[in-house]
Protein backbone atom coordinates (compact mmCIF):
# COMPACT_ATOMS: atom_id res chain seq x y z
CA UNK A 1 0.00 0.00 0.00
CA UNK A 2 1.11 3.32 -0.63
CA UNK A 3 1.49 6.43 1.58
CA UNK A 4 -1.06 8.03 -0.51
CA UNK A 5 -3.61 5.51 -0.11
CA UNK A 6 -2.48 4.84 3.42
CA UNK A 7 -3.61 8.94 4.14
CA UNK A 8 -6.93 8.70 2.52
CA UNK A 9 -7.86 5.92 4.09
CA UNK A 10 -6.87 7.49 7.19
CA UNK A 11 -9.38 10.66 6.14
CA UNK A 12 -11.95 8.24 5.19
CA UNK A 13 -11.93 6.62 8.41
CA UNK A 14 -11.78 9.99 10.60
CA UNK A 15 -14.06 11.92 8.67
CA UNK A 16 -16.69 8.71 7.90
CA UNK A 17 -17.13 10.02 4.24
CA UNK A 18 -15.40 8.72 1.23
CA UNK A 19 -14.16 9.74 -1.97
CA UNK A 20 -16.94 8.82 -4.72
CA UNK A 21 -19.75 8.53 -1.96
CA UNK A 22 -23.13 9.88 -3.25
CA UNK A 23 -24.41 12.84 -1.41
CA UNK A 24 -27.03 15.53 -0.90
CA UNK A 25 -25.95 19.28 -1.87
CA UNK A 26 -28.44 22.18 -0.44
CA UNK A 27 -28.37 24.42 -3.53
CA UNK A 28 -31.77 27.00 -4.06
CA UNK A 29 -34.11 25.80 -1.83
CA UNK A 30 -33.66 22.27 -2.77
CA UNK A 31 -31.47 19.05 -2.40
CA UNK A 32 -29.36 17.52 -5.59
CA UNK A 33 -27.30 14.62 -5.65
CA UNK A 34 -23.53 14.93 -6.18
CA UNK A 35 -20.05 12.79 -5.71
CA UNK A 36 -17.33 13.65 -3.53
CA UNK A 37 -14.12 14.32 -5.23
CA UNK A 38 -11.96 16.12 -2.29
CA UNK A 39 -12.11 15.81 1.04
CA UNK A 40 -10.66 18.60 3.39
CA UNK A 41 -10.11 18.71 7.21
CA UNK A 42 -9.99 22.68 8.09
CA UNK A 43 -10.59 24.06 11.16
CA UNK A 44 -13.95 25.34 10.36
CA UNK A 45 -14.89 21.34 9.84
CA UNK A 46 -15.27 18.89 7.12
CA UNK A 47 -15.14 20.14 3.84
CA UNK A 48 -16.16 18.34 0.27
CA UNK A 49 -15.21 19.03 -3.25
CA UNK A 50 -18.04 17.80 -5.19
CA UNK A 51 -17.47 16.45 -9.04
CA UNK A 52 -19.76 18.93 -10.57
CA UNK A 53 -17.94 22.08 -8.34
CA UNK A 54 -14.49 20.97 -8.96
CA UNK A 55 -13.60 22.90 -11.72
CA UNK A 56 -14.34 25.66 -9.51
CA UNK A 57 -12.85 25.03 -6.99
CA UNK A 58 -15.39 25.61 -4.35
CA UNK A 59 -16.11 23.12 -1.09
CA UNK A 60 -18.73 22.72 0.72
CA UNK A 61 -19.16 22.21 4.65
CA UNK A 62 -20.78 18.79 5.85
CA UNK A 63 -23.92 18.47 7.72
CA UNK A 64 -24.15 22.48 6.56
CA UNK A 65 -24.17 22.47 2.59
CA UNK A 66 -23.69 18.32 1.69
CA UNK A 67 -25.24 15.50 3.92
CA UNK A 68 -24.85 12.01 3.53
CA UNK A 69 -28.78 11.23 3.15
CA UNK A 70 -31.70 12.75 1.31
CA UNK A 71 -33.78 12.53 4.27
CA UNK A 72 -30.80 14.95 6.53
CA UNK A 73 -31.23 17.51 4.22
CA UNK A 74 -34.52 17.53 3.45
CA UNK A 75 -35.02 17.89 7.38
CA UNK A 76 -32.20 20.84 7.27
CA UNK A 77 -34.31 22.04 4.20
CA UNK A 78 -37.30 22.72 6.41
CA UNK A 79 -35.91 23.96 9.07
CA UNK A 80 -34.58 26.50 6.59
CA UNK A 81 -37.82 27.78 5.52
CA UNK A 82 -39.21 27.69 9.06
Amino acid sequence: MTEHQKKKQEIERITGVKLGQEVYLIENEYARKDTINMICITTRGIRVRLRSSNKFGKTYQLGKDVFLTKAEADDTLLKRKS
